[in-house]
């Protein structure tokens, strides 16, 4: 009989590149490994044709709701020493499993919206992605999702009634291949990843309108902006600094009786973002 796989076979964990300690995500509901293998054909004259074999780009993604677990994968997108941090991300079903090493995050996306989960989404860049025939052990959750009930944001020490928000981290990430000679099975992997300068930025959506004046003649800078989800026990908070305004600041026109948020757009220096 053919086996169907289901949400309830898959799992993905995650580790540093160098550890044997698997570590639970979150509750995932979407990515994988998004590892593509380049081939095409080329033509030539006389109705020439061959196989080309390009670049190998390992590449993995993890989206999903936080838990208590979330954060300590969360932190792993800040530069907190002056560089990222090489991870190993692991993801299968019970009986296979790829692993995506010496992998670094390209950028990280957290959102939420009253009545709703608080959700991540992580891009990842590595070195390598190995197949093997041994399934991978569900971890057990810390604790239960946390709740969107036990928030609270702030801008410049400020609630404005916020009803959704988006932050987000670029690190730059790039691979970089080289023409040397390398080991069997190795030769089409990239040999080392970049990284650029952090962007950091945080969009809000509020029923009350956050003072900036437009048309100032020097930007308002040294906004800062706290998130903080909780359930009395277990907590995640997002701290930005040295914020400034960016962007659109306007007010949507509504018809009717439909509701119209205030939307902002934020952007902070590198490093502006700590996780605690």
């Amino acid at each position: 009989m053919a086996i169907v796989i289901t949400g309830a076979q898959q799992r993905a964990t995650w580790d540093l590149t160098a550890g044997s300690t698997p570590k639970a995500v979150g509750h995932i509901t979407g990515g994988g490994d998004m590892t593509e293998d380049p081939r095409s054909v080329e033509s030539g004259i006389a109705n020439q044709g061959s196989f080309f074999a390009g670049a190998v780009a390992p590449r993995a993604r993890l989206q999903g709701r936080a838990t208590s677990d979330t954060k300590a994968l969360l932190l792993h997108a800040l530069r907190g020493a002056g560089s990222l941090t090489e991870l190993k991300v692991i993801i299968g079903t019970t009986a296979v499993n790829f692993a995506i090493a010496n992998a670094l995050i390209n950028s990280m996306k957290l959102s939420g919206q009253a009545g709703q989960p608080l959700e991540f989404d992580l891009d990842f860049l590595g070195l390598s992605d190995v197949e093997t025939a041994a399934g991978i052990s569900p971890v057990a959750l810390g604790s239960e999702l946390l709740p969107w009930s036990g928030s609270t944001i702030t801008v410049g020490g400020a609630a404005y009634e916020t009803e959704s928000w988006e932050a987000g981290i670029e690190n730059g990430c790039e691979h970089h291949w080289d023409l040397d000679s390398k080991s069997a099975g190795l030769k089409r992997l990239p040999s080392v990843i970049s990284t650029g300068i952090e962007a950091v930025s945080l969009s809000l959506s509020t029923r009350k309108q956050i003072a900036w004046t437009l048309a100032a003649d020097a930007p308002v800078v040294n906004i800062a902006a706290v998130i903080l989800y909780t359930d009395g026990v277990n907590s995640l908070t997002l701290t930005f600094a040295n914020l400034s305004f960016a962007g659109n600041r306007g007010l949507p026109l509504q018809a009717g009786s439909g509701k119209s948020l205030w939307q902002y757009n934020l952007i902070g220096k590198p490093g502006s973002l700590v996780i605690i």
